[in-house]
C-alpha cells in the first residue's frame, strides 16, 4: 500500500494514472469504497496502514469475525476492560508523526493522503458519538449520530460529481474528532473509540438500565463509537495540569470534512 501510494506513482505519468484510476486499485487502497451489496455479508476490516501509523485509533484485532464481541475494545485513557487487563492511556506520543519529527510536516499537510483514506471496507457510513457527564446533580447524556454518506463531503473533496469520493468514513473527521472531543478537549475523563458494536465494562455493569440502553443503540446504528465521559467537580481556582502533549508540536484538526 505505502509503495502504490508514493514511490509507485514517481515513475511516470502511465503509473500514476492506473492507479489513481483503477477502481480495484484505489479500493485496495482505501481511497474508494467497495460496492456494498445488501445481499451479501461483506467481512469488515479496518485499513492496516491507518492502523499501523495511527495504532492508538485502532482496535486490536483484523476482521469483524476475529473479534470476541463482548472482550475487545480499544482504550484511549485509562481504563479497567472486561477481561480485567488495565489498558495503557491513549497519548498522541504513540503515533508515528510524534515519533519521527522529520516526518512531521508530510503527516500534517491538509492534502495529505491519510487523510482521505478510509477507516474501513466495506466503509462505515454512520459514525456515533455519546457524551456521558457526572455531576453532583446526576448523571446525563447526549447522543449524536453523523452520517459519512454521499454529500458530507468528509473527505474534504467537494465535487458532488463524483459519489464516490463522499461515501464512507475517512480518517480526517475520525483523527479531527478525536481530538476536538477526546482527552485533548480538556473536558473529559474517559475517552473510548468502540469499533462494531462493542459496549465498555463500566456501561454493562454499572451505567444503569436507561443508559445502557442507549448505549446499545447509539453502537447498534453506527460501526464506531467515540465515547466520552467527564466528571464534573466544583473546585475553586482549579488549574489543568500541563499534558505531555502539548509540547508536542502537532496541529489541531484541519476540519476538511465539512
Amino acid at each position: 500500500m505505502r509503495t502504490l501510494l508514493t514511490s509507485a506513482q514517481l515513475v511516470c505519468h502511465a503509473w500514476t494514472n492506473t492507479i489513481t484510476r483503477s477502481p480495484s486499485i484505489q479500493q485496495a487502497l482505501y481511497l474508494r469504497p467497495v460496492p456494498i451489496d445488501s445481499s451479501k455479508t461483506i467481512e469488515k476490516a479496518y485499513n492496516p496502514l491507518l492502523a499501523e501509523v495511527f495504532p492508538p485509533f485502532f482496535p486490536q484485532y483484523p476482521t469483524s469475525s476475529t473479534r470476541k464481541q463482548e472482550e475487545k475494545q480499544m482504550i484511549i485513557s485509562t481504563s479497567t476492560t472486561s477481561d480485567g487487563q488495565v489498558s495503557p492511556p491513549f497519548t498522541l506520543a504513540s503515533l508515528d508523526l510524534a515519533k519521527h519529527p522529520e516526518k512531521r510536516t508530510a503527516y500534517l499537510r491538509k492534502e495529505a493522503s491519510w487523510r482521505r483514506m478510509l477507516v474501513q471496507q466495506p466503509p462505515a457510513l454512520t459514525l456515533s458519538y455519546l457524551s456521558v457527564s457526572e455531576t453532583r446533580g446526576g448523571r446525563s447524556w447526549a447522543r449524536f449520530k453523523i452520517p459519512c454518506g454521499t454529500g458530507t463531503g468528509n473527505d474534504g473533496n467537494n465535487d458532488n460529481n463524483n459519489n464516490n469520493n463522499t461515501i464512507g468514513l475517512r480518517m480526517n473527521m475520525l483523527y479531527d474528532l478525536l481530538l476536538l472531543l477526546g482527552p485533548f478537549s480538556r473536558v473529559s475523563s474517559t475517552s473510548l473509540v468502540l469499533w462494531w458494536g462493542q459496549v465498555p465494562s463500566d456501561i454493562r455493569t454499572s451505567g444503569g438500565l436507561k443508559l445502557r440502553h442507549v448505549f446499545e443503540r447509539a453502537s447498534a446504528e453506527s460501526d464506531i463509537l467515540i465515547y466520552t465521559r467527564s466528571v464534573v467537580q466544583c473546585v475553586r481556582n482549579a488549574r489543568w495540569p500541563e499534558s505531555p502533549e502539548d509540547k508536542l508540536s502537532i496541529k489541531f484538526p484541519h476540519e476538511d470534512w465539512g
